[in-house]
């Protein structure tokens, strides 16, 4: 999935007819993982790609062929994903760490992570 961040939110587009519109249009709570990253928040339609200048100059940038391929398409969506809570894995002198931003509650957590096994 490719997203732009815009004033500290996520922004993507998708088509109406995607297994993810649906879902997200069930559920707005949703999670994004990448590298070793996990992003958490709420997602919400915000209208069709073309009508927001600023995703569209962005997304331009970034993905220029998916841009010219499906932003205008009438089925296009524009949602966002506002986060709520970002955990991270690090290595801090070879030791796993978990890193835990609550974004709300404006709380930073950081913890070894042990394993019990």
């Amino acid at each position: 999935m490719s997203f732009v961040i815009l004033e500290g939110s996520l922004y993507f587009q998708t088509d109406k007819g995607m297994r993810k519109y649906k879902d997200i249009k069930g559920n707005p709570n949703v999670a994004l993982c990448f590298s070793n990253i996990q992003l958490e928040g709420i997602c919400e339609e915000i209208g069709r790609p073309i009508e927001h200048e600023d995703f569209c100059r962005l997304f331009q940038q970034h993905f220029p062929s998916s841009f010219e391929a499906y932003s205008q398409l009438p089925n296009e969506r524009l949602f966002v994903v506002r986060p709520t809570f970002i955990q991270r894995w690090s290595y801090i002198n070879e030791s796993p760490m978990i890193e835990r931003l609550y974004l709300h509650e404006k709380q930073y957590h950081e913890e070894a992570y042990l394993n019990d096994d």
